[in-house]
Order: structure tokens, then C-alpha cells, then sequence
């Protein structure tokens, strides 16, 4: 079995840490889409966005990957 040195630990937890800090990054990234598919989604359902307008708005929120 393999002692862990400072150094892989070191190494460990920024790596840990580059991990959350990631997974944070992509949440906020996922939570504003989310954000903008339920305004786009309200404004077709009032009527104020044709479906062509609608679909449209959802290619541009979808069109980046995470």
C-alpha cells in the first residue's frame, strides 16, 4: 500500500479543490439556463414569444456545451 506524502496530498486537494470549484462553475452555468428556458417558457405561454420565437431562444441557451 502506497503512503501518501505531503506532496501527493498537496496534490490531492487541489485537485479536490479544482473539482468543486468546477462542479460550481457549472451549476451557476446550469442554474442561468435553467433561468432563461422558464422566462422563455413564460413568454410563449402569455403569448408575448411566437413558437418559432420560442425554439429559437432555446437554440441559443442550448447552443454551448457546459
Amino acid at each position: 500500500m502506497e503512503m501518501k506524502t505531503d506532496g501527493n496530498l498537496n496534490v490531492h486537494q487541489r485537485t479536490s479543490r479544482f473539482r468543486s470549484d468546477r462542479l460550481t462553475a457549472l451549476h451557476r452555468v446550469y442554474a442561468q439556463k435553467q433561468r432563461q428556458v422558464a422566462q422563455y417558457t413564460g413568454e410563449y405561454t402569455n403569448g408575448r414569444r411566437t413558437l418559432e420565437q420560442f425554439l429559437e431562444a432555446l437554440r441559443y441557451v442550448t447552443s454551448k456545451p457546459i
